[in-house]
């Protein structure tokens, strides 16, 4: 499949569903078809399990490679670039406290 630029419109889903798509639970699945094995990422509300957005991402010659690439598709959505550790007293940012 060759890659050809996104419209406007390919993010609408993002405006309707950002509420729970900030929240949602990442995972992916590997399915095969026509001997290319290609990376599904699966977005799941935690509210309403039965609320899922299902998007194909790429495909790739074996699964090795395919899982090797959706292990790092789904650290990288999941993860918060925000510390999730919240700082508990009001010296937490001193750096010369004795």
């Amino acid at each position: 499949m060759p890659e050809v630029p996104g419209k406007k419109e390919d993010l609408t889903f993002l405006a309707q569903e950002a509420d729970w798509l900030r929240n949602s639970i990442v995972t992916h699945r590997i399915d095969e078809k026509s001997g290319r094995f290609w990376v599904v990422m699966l977005y799941t509300d935690p509210a309403d399990a039965l609320r899922k957005l299902v998007r194909p991402i790429t495909d790739y010659p074996t699964r090795e490679r395919a899982e090797w690439h959706a292990n790092l598709l789904q650290r990288q959505i999941s993860a918060d670039p925000r510390d999730p550790r919240p700082k508990n007293s009001s010296d937490a940012d001193d750096l010369f406290s004795n």
